[in-house]
């Protein structure tokens, strides 16, 4: 019979996020916009970290958790609100945090009804002096204090507003929420920034994917504390898939990792890897002409990438670079993660128009899978393209 291993859950990783950025001497987690920093300590951060703690229900954990509450309320200003950081106390440059921090206040005192009588005062100074001004945040208000909610259009949101959303709702109930997401890669399918070669892991994610993490949710990352202001819950628009398009964005999952493509103008971006090969007609290059085919090929999808001219005359030149992709998270690192598919525009009549087709094609499939996307690029945007900086590119 084998051993039966502990599954490790999404608290368990906001858990070792914290301690592994808690100071030995203050007891906070020391981060400043959510990266490294030896400084600066983030309240909201520290609320998740102390909410987390709770979570854990063991004595040593539960009396941590509580006494880092007590030493964060001190903070509150008597408007009811809480400063970003320690440090700029009494000064609260966020005017929605008391109402960020008021759900762990909540459900803090669901947890525990013993510490839901000391929280009473300084959660009613919180809601009392909230004066939203988006709906996202009037919608939390109303939650906090009780009161029915209307439904709210969710197809505009971003990933960190999904995440404020469903903490709102999460108030009331843990009911599936339609977040597009694919399981199988366990990704969000929205805009993210990407943070070396792979998407930047989101709070909601581990909330999504509880229990069963892919590597990339695995590994230390300290947006894992904001995750323990979330209950698991499923997305009832899931579609498991190996692969998936969502906008400009490809993400299909290697035989080692999950692999992203997105374009912009004449430009198409694919992250670097190991498994990763760029040929052009069939041979490695770094130059080519119009018409000529670039294939980006991986073990479980291959995408060809081909531009024509579809209207006027011109002179053109490919090149294949290392660059990152505008989503890129800045770093102070000159390093770059991407292979940048790109179209040079030396002499062109007015009006031109140029033509991007991608297309792909998988092992995994009984048949070539027809994905085909044409983009029109004009002269004007070869122009703008040539006008904007470019991070990070240098020949691949």
């Amino acid at each position: 019979m084998t051993d039966l291993k502990p599954q490790i859950r999404a608290i368990d990783l906001a858990v070792l996020a914290g301690r592994k950025r808690q100071s030995a001497k203050t007891r906070f987690v020391h981060l400043f916009a959510g990266e490294e920093a030896p400084d600066t300590v983030p309240l909201y951060d520290n609320f998740c970290f102390a909410f987390a703690l709770l979570r854990l229900k063991t004595a040593e954990a539960v009396g941590e958790g509580r006494e880092l509450i007590d030493r964060l309320l001190a903070f509150q200003t008597e408007e009811g609100n809480f400063p970003l950081y320690l440090h700029d106390y009494p000064q609260c440059w966020d005017p929605c945090l008391a109402l960020k921090i008021a759900p762990i206040l909540i459900h803090a005192g669901r947890l525990f009804p013993t510490l839901k009588q000391k929280l009473e005062v300084p959660l009613r100074k919180a809601l009392d002096g909230s004066k939203p001004k988006t709906a996202l945040w009037e919608r939390r208000l109303r939650a906090c204090l009780g009161e029915p909610l209307s439904p709210i259009d969710t197809y505009p949101l971003s990933a960190e507003e999904w995440r404020e959303h469903i903490i709102t709702e999460q108030l009331f109930a843990h009911a599936p929420f339609p977040v597009p997401y694919n399981s199988q890669l366990q990704m969000f399918l929205g805009e993210v920034a990407q943070e070396r070669s792979e998407p930047g892991p989101l709070p909601i994610e581990w909330a999504l994917a509880d229990g069963h993490f892919s590597k990339r949710l695995l590994r230390d990352h300290p947006r894992q504390l904001l995750a323990a202001s979330l209950f698991p819950f499923h997305s009832s628009v899931d579609t498991p898939n190996f692969m998936s398009w969502t906008g400009t964005r490809l993400l299909w999952q290697g035989a080692s990792q999950v692999h992203s493509l997105t374009f912009s103008g004449a430009r198409v971006f694919c992250n670097l890897s190991p498994e990763t090969e760029l040929f052009i007609e069939g041979q490695k290059g770094t130059v080519f002409d119009l018409d000529q085919e670039v294939e980006i090929r991986t073990p479980t999808l291959s995408v060809r990438v081909k531009f024509n001219l579809e209207e006027g005359e011109g002179r053109f030149c490919g090149h294949i670079l290392r660059a990152n992709r505008p989503s890129y998270k800045k770093t102070d690192s000159y390093e770059a993660f991407d292979a940048c598919v790109s179209l040079r525009v030396l002499s062109c009549s007015e009006p031109c128009l140029v033509r991007l087709t991608l297309s792909t094609a998988s092992p995994m499939a009984c048949k070539p899978l027809s994905t085909y996307i044409v983009i029109p690029v004009t002269a004007e945007a070869f122009g703008e393209r040539r006008k904007a900086a470019t991070s990070a590119t240098s020949s691949a």
